[in-house]
């Protein structure tokens, strides 16, 4: 059997899947580094300080930064690219993504993880904390959908 979409790759479906993926894989934590970071300050601007809260204040910024950056670098991904036009094909025994510029196959079973959201699925062909690819639902039919789900299921692990 063999399928066959297209979709343009835009800064805000690379922004809504980094978004997904910050929130998944750390977005408790950051909620919960986000509230002792303001409540840090609270204590900074009241005075009660010692090293010890400018040390947490500190290493909690660079965390915060670090995520802030990633997401807003996301969309700039999207900017550097010539062809936005992705054309994916599914296939029995892998998929494959192209544009004008560059062509990525992979076997079903090389991709590991595989995240299936409301309004996308994002494929992580090299691992879970590596490239990411977000493919956006509405791009396909469901007939191709399920197609994708069910070759991703079959060998892989649903990630989070």
């Amino acid at each position: 059997m063999k399928y066959e979409f297209e979709f343009e790759i835009t800064k805000k479906l690379l922004r809504t899947a980094t978004l997904r993926y910050i929130h998944r894989s750390i977005g408790g934590a950051l909620l919960a580094l986000l509230i002792v970071f303001i409540i840090l300050i609270c204590f900074i601007v009241s005075g009660s300080t010692n090293n010890l809260t400018y040390t947490i204040v500190g290493a909690s910024s660079v965390i915060i930064l670090y995520y802030l950056y990633t997401y807003l670098r996301s969309g700039r991904s999207a900017e550097l690219l010539r062809d936005r036009r992705v054309k994916v094909r599914l296939e029995d025994d892998t998929i494959t993504f192209s544009s004008s510029e560059s062509e990525s196959s992979y076997k079903w079973s090389r991709i590991k993880y595989y995240w299936k959201l409301k309004d996308i699925i994002i494929v992580f062909p090299h691992g879970i904390n590596l490239l990411m690819t977000p493919i956006p639902i509405s791009s396909m039919t469901k007939e191709i959908e399920e197609f994708l789900v069910r070759k991703l299921s079959d060998n892989q692990k649903i990630a989070g």
